[in-house]
């Protein structure tokens, strides 16, 4: 809560990215982009081994 309170400026620009990125995803699963949703997925999935 804390985090919430004292950075609220970062946390609304993080989530505000991360409803782009849903919305993006949806958009391809919508339109059946299934190329551009496997390189999404593909990406993401590369660069979160980075994290663990």
């Amino acid at each position: 809560m804390m985090m919430a309170q004292y950075n609220q400026s970062a946390l609304l620009q993080t989530l505000r990215a991360y409803q782009q990125q849903l919305e993006t995803t949806i958009q391809q699963v919508e339109q059946a982009d299934w190329r551009s949703l496997e390189q999404r997925l593909t990406a993401t999935h590369e660069a979160r081994s980075a994290f663990l």
